[in-house]
């Protein structure tokens, strides 16, 4: 499909009937186009052609063609300040290269135009040639030079070339590694019908699979270990691959390294386990010594003594569970404190209450031996008699896997144990010190090792992944490789691969062959770490077609000015910026951060400091600080107080009235401009005058401008996107698009919405409260100023409306009932009766303008071999239908949708005030006692500013960012972009580490 609505078939079989293919860019180059030649060539850029073939062109084709004439000379200037930049640029190549004159000149025939691109490639897709499909890159060398400039963000995305690579097997790996270093060259899988365990190099990424696994144990051991501070920065700037022999040495030294430390954890394990269990023995006999000590024998004793006759409330006789001349028993051990009760209960009624027990908590910290967890024990002693209550009392315990010791009867035996046992605890601890001193040491000696492990095997599971990519010729003794290159990196790529093979020692060197190929090339815009952000706002909505207009460069201004449109204050704008600088300045130490919330605000840095930048500037238009005014330049509402003409004071009577409505406060005063408004000052030097922070119809004056405003800025963007599109059309040399799609719709848009914009420009020159004389009728005052919405809607109704403002025939002149509704300038009923039937007759020109045109084309080929795939005829109906009613209705819309620019500018602006009025100004500067003041101020400007960082810069700057979103996503692109292609990945050594620096805690 060709981006704009018809096939690639069927437009240059159509562009074929009516202009020769030869001469096809000349039939549409402008005359200044002819005008740039290339070095002492006699042939022009732009060749004119031999025989001009005859046209028939009606009278709205003429017009058509003197508008695009025009508009062509306008885009011209584009042109030659591009020309400029190259010209710069290569000023600079010369001199640090050393270029000669004549590899300039022959480099300026090559130079990529913005505007007027060579469209060769394009021409051969469409036309199938296929005959260079292997043609030698040697044939072109001169063609790709390496002294083309490499812009930083370019206005389209960089020529493609799709490329053949036959390597050597031998020097394949050595190849690919140069290749990854240069991160120019974008793989294609030639082997997606092969299952991924049949691929060749399948083996080699088991192998660097299992090594990344054994890597992140050891990683894990590590942190466990406290040996964290030991990991040094891995150094992602250095991507130099070691020798593949060397992976197999790097292989035996990490699972050696990994078994020794199982070894050793399983050493520690096994220390750990028995230390708890003598820790817990001693825990037990201390415990049951004590519980002797207070004779607790006699107590059980006499509990144990049950009469044989005793039966339980069940009935049943309790005699069979103990043996008439046994004994009493008891065992001891350590339970989980959180197993005591139920321990108890299930003792108590499976012994059928002939057992006593009694526990008592361990207040000494226990860990596991192998989570390393806290883990709460409690020591239990229970009494019984005979074999087989003894027997309840072993299961119970193994259901509660609760361990019993063997506690010796006498308290003699019982503290000869305890010695024995302090010796061992403290000969255990000594060993399990001496284990943790070499367990930290191995652990501290991986440490410093991993980044390098971790970046080599990465790398080589990265090399061959690519290689997969590859396929074998016949012979099996090459690989070959099917990648998309840019054009200017080509002589890159080729010495790349030159290096490879010099590195590996072959003697057969590697072939690029250039491909001819109608396939759609990935899209590949250069960025940096400033643009990177606006590039991935554009990507987010959809990443651009080949070749067509890269709407990021404009979004570099555009979206932070539209944002302070919606954001600006002064004080607001401050604070983002300086949070922005911040986060400028320490980008380097904060990169290290692993927060998610936090590293998606860092991504977007720049833009935070754009957007804070603006916001000031806006807030300076609008005189807006934190909801106050500053008086920098003086207000033109004044009156003075000292009259140099009299040498006295000024006591008049206007002068107490200015006085006295500036005393009433805020939003009360109510100044009239005859009286108040000092003309010989003239209006505020920059900005909206101070004395409106004080108006009662403050919001009047206010949201009349920023709606008016808004209104202005979606209009002109909205034009801008539809210019942007006549790019498009030239670009890939679509005359049918132009004729028929963007003539109309700038018909359109102008007829109506910008003449609406010159109306609101007009009205705040020439219209103001004061009586006088404009475009030669009597306006009388304000109240006749003409109401330009109602006036849009009886332009559409061609509702007669009288002339002028007031009654001439009367020699008082008074004002005519609905003055404001009259006609305010000579042939207004002419100009906008025009107007409209213009605006309404583009829209059948916009709906079956193409349509028409390929029906005539297709009704002319009749009898010839249709070239390709042909959409039907309903098919282009119904998509040139949609995007009519698209376009026509989105002008209303869309246009209405920029009033969000004036909706939150007026919620910030009164959440703003109202947070001063309420917090600050009610609670602490109200305050009349100073002691007062001394003790609220410091708590209520606290809560002042943590009500203005998070409901105004925070909350209200992202909504603020979403609304700017949209506008830019679907007011500003959707007239021009279309969005519909795929990225260019390359494949790179760099972005590989990035990946892993950016996926990992300690890096």
């Amino acid at each position: 499909m060709f981006p704009y609505g018809v096939s690639l078939s069927e437009l240059e079989a159509a562009e074929t009937d009516s202009i020769d293919n030869e001469n096809w860019p000349t039939a549409m180059a402008s005359p200044i186009e002819r005008l740039f030649t290339c070095g002492d060539q006699e042939t022009p850029l732009v060749e004119e052609p031999a025989a001009q073939q005859p046209r028939t062109v009606g009278l709205s084709l003429w017009f058509s063609e003197i508008i695009y004439r025009i508009l062509t000379a306008i885009f011209s200037i584009p042109e030659l300040l591009h020309r400029t930049y190259i010209t710069f640029n290569r000023t600079f190549s010369q001199r640090d290269f050393n270029v000669s004159e004549a590899e300039i000149a022959r480099d300026d025939c090559n130079i990529s135009n913005p505007l007027f691109e060579d469209n060769n490639f394009i021409r051969a897709h469409a036309n199938g040639n296929r005959e260079n499909e292997r043609e030698p890159l040697s044939n072109k060398v001169s063609h790709y030079s390496t002294f083309q400039s490499k812009p930083i963000m370019s206005f389209r995305s960089e020529p493609l070339k799709l490329c053949q690579l036959i390597v050597p097997k031998d020097s394949a790996y050595d190849c690919v590694v140069e290749l990854g270093k240069k991160s120019v060259v974008h793989f294609k899988d030639l082997n997606k019908n092969v299952n991924v365990f049949q691929r060749t190099y399948v083996r080699e990424v088991k192998r660097c699979s299992e090594l990344e696994r054994c890597i992140r144990y050891i990683e894990n051991q590590v942190i466990e270990g406290g040996a964290k501070k030991f990991i040094p920065e891995m150094d992602t700037s250095n991507i130099e691959i070691s020798l593949q022999r060397e992976i197999y040495d790097l292989e035996i030294r990490l699972f050696d390294l990994e078994r020794d430390i199982r070894i050793l954890l399983d050493n520690e394990t096994a220390l750990r386990r028995n230390c708890n269990d003598l820790m817990e023995f001693q825990e037990v006999l201390q415990k049951v010594e004590s519980f002797f000590d207070i004779h607790i024998e006699d107590k059980a004793r006499n509990q144990l003594d049950v009469d044989r006759s005793q039966y339980n409330d069940f009935g049943t006789p309790l005699t069979p569970l103990i043996d008439h001349d046994a004994t009493p028993w008891f065992v001891a051990g350590t339970i989980d404190t959180s197993k005591r009760v139920p321990f108890e209960r299930v003792l108590w009624r499976a012994c059928r209450r002939t057992a006593f027990v009694k526990t008592a908590e361990i207040y000494q910290e226990f860990k596991d031996p192998e989570t390393r967890k806290p883990v709460e024990k409690s020591v239990f002693i229970v009494f019984f008699k005979g074999q087989k209550l003894k027997d309840i009392v072993d299961r119970v315990c193994e259901g509660f896997k609760a361990k019993q010791y063997p506690c010796p009867k006498s308290s003699r035996e019982r503290m000869l144990v305890l010695a024995d046992l302090e010796i061992r605890i403290h000969d255990m601890n000594i060993v399990l010190d001496t284990t943790k001193t070499h367990k930290h040491e191995l652990l501290s000696n991986a440490a410093v090792g991993l980044p390098e492990w971790n970046r080599q095997v990465h790398l080589q599971m990265a090399i061959y992944h690519a290689l997969n990519n590859f396929t074998f010729d016949t012979s099996g003794n090459f690989f070959v490789a099917e990648c998309w290159v840019p054009e200017i990196e080509i002589d890159d790529v080729m010495q790349a691969l030159q290096r490879g093979a010099n590195k590996s020692g072959a003697t057969v060197h590697p072939i690029l062959n250039v491909m001819e190929t109608e396939e759609i090339p990935p899209t590949y815009n250069r960025t940096n770490k400033f643009t990177q952000i606006f590039q991935d706002i554009v990507n987010s909505y959809g990443v651009a077609s080949y070749r067509e207009m890269n709407p990021a460069p404009f979004t570099i201004i555009s979206f932070p000015f539209l944002f302070s449109i919606m954001f600006g204050d002064f004080g607001h704008g401050l604070i983002m910026f300086l949070a922005g600088l911040y986060l400028v300045l320490n980008e380097k130490k904060l990169s290290k951060v692993r927060n998610e919330i936090f590293s998606m605000f860092f991504s977007g840095r720049y833009i935070i400091l754009l957007m804070g930048l603006f916001s000031i500037y806006a807030g300076v238009i609008y005189n807006d600080a934190f909801a106050k005014s500053f008086n920098v330049f003086g207000s033109a509402w004044t009156k003075d107080m000292y009259t140099k003409s009299s040498g006295a004071y000024n006591n008049s009577q206007s002068y107490i009235e200015f006085t006295n409505m500036l005393s009433k406060g805020p939003h009360e005063s109510e100044l009239s401009p005859s009286l108040f408004y000092n003309h010989d000052h003239g209006p505020y030097a920059f900005g909206i005058d101070p004395i409106w922070n004080l108006a009662e119809n403050r919001l009047s004056f206010v949201n009349s401008m920023k709606m008016k405003l808004s209104v202005i800025i979606g209009i002109a963007q909205m034009a801008f996107g539809l210019f942007l599109s006549l790019l498009n059309h030239r670009f890939f040399h679509s005359n049918i698009d132009i004729y028929s799609v963007f003539i109309p719709q700038i018909l359109f848009l102008t007829c109506i919405f910008v003449y609406l914009c010159l109306q609101i420009i007009v009205k705040w020159i020439f219209f103001s409260v004061f009586p006088g004389t404009i475009f030669g009728r009597y306006y009388p005052g304000a109240h006749c100023a003409p109401s330009l919405l109602i006036g849009l809607i009886s332009m559409f109704m061609f509702k007669k409306r009288e002339a002028g403002f007031v009654d001439m025939t009367n020699e008082n002149r008074p004002a005519l009932e609905g003055c404001h509704l009259n006609q305010w300038y000579p042939g207004q009923s002419t100009v906008e009766m025009v107007l409209v039937i213009v605006a309404l007759l583009a829209v059948p020109v916009m709906l079956f303008g193409k349509p028409v045109y390929v029906l005539v084309q297709r009704f002319r080929r009749r009898g010839r071999k249709q070239l390709g795939h042909e959409e039907g005829f309903g098919d282009i109906i119904m998509h040139q239908a949609i995007h009519t009613i698209e376009f026509v209705l989105g002008c209303v819309s869309h246009t209405a949708s920029y009033l969000r620019l004036w909706a939150l500018s007026l919620a910030h602006s009164q959440l703003s005030e109202v947070l001063w009025d309420m917090v600050l100004s009610s609670g602490g500067l109200a305050t009349e006692s100073y002691f007062k003041s001394a003790i609220c101020l410091p708590l209520i400007f606290f809560l002042y500013a943590l009500g203005t960082l998070s409901v105004l810069v925070i909350m209200e700057g992202l909504s603020a960012f979403l609304h700017t979103l949209r506008l830019h996503w679907v007011e500003f692109q959707s007239k021009f972009y279309i969005g519909e292609g795929y990225l260019f990945v390359p494949f790179s050594l760099k972005q590989s580490l990035e990946k892993i620096r950016e996926g990992s805690d300690y890096y």
